[in-house]
């Protein structure tokens, strides 16, 4: 498997220097390594700020909602591979299905909400309101998608489903995401990741 290489700014990076082995839990064999060594994180902040975000938030609820259906459509056609990749992270089958099926689920349930929501951008919060007692300036609460990213650190434990149901939400409401998995089950976040 070599060193995993991270996806930012829209191309995949190697980082430089050896890195921190990755062993297969069943076996001990080393299946790769991980590092950050070398890897421009503040250019790649600022591009999924402003890339990314501009995309996100450009977009509508149904359309990202279709970026979450085609996500969860991805996971669930790789399943069987995704399980093998799994086993290397010591899960057993059981528990890699409930993981690699949580994550198609929960990416197809948002993106059937984004289609519901339909083709705004942003949603309406509460009813208008006159100010200033007249009927024609009124205030009008709108919930918004926030400038920035959602920077997403995640445990060793369901490194598909986790990273799933915090990209769902986040996605759907408009941010960019940058996920940083857990080293010691990161070739399973990995592949999706190569997969999306």
């Amino acid at each position: 498997m070599g060193t995993l290489a991270s996806y930012l700014q829209g191309e995949w990076v190697q980082p430089s220097g050896t890195g921190t082995a990755i062993y297969d839990a069943t076996t001990g064999a080393e299946v790769g390594t991980v590092s950050g060594a070398g890897l421009d994180l503040a250019a790649a902040f600022e591009w999924t700020r402003r890339v990314g975000g501009g995309a996100a938030r450009g977009a509508s609820f149904a359309q990202r909602g279709a970026w979450l259906t085609a996500l969860g459509k991805l996971v669930h056609s790789h399943r069987d591979a995704l399980l093998d990749v799994s086993r290397q992270g010591g899960t057993t089958r059981s528990d890699g299905k409930f993981d690699v099926d949580g994550a198609s689920a929960t990416l197809t349930y948002y993106g059937a909400l984004g289609t519901r929501m339909g083709e705004t951008r942003f949603l309406m919060d509460g009813e208008a309101r006159p100010i200033l007692q007249s009927k024609r300036f009124v205030a009008q609460h709108l919930q918004l998608p926030r400038r920035g990213l959602a920077l997403h650190i995640n445990a060793y434990n369901f490194p598909a489903w986790g990273m799933a149901e915090k990209l769902a939400v986040a996605v759907l409401a408009g941010m960019p995401v940058m996920v940083k998995p857990s080293p010691t089950t990161a070739p399973l976040a990995h592949r999706i990741v190569e997969l999306w």
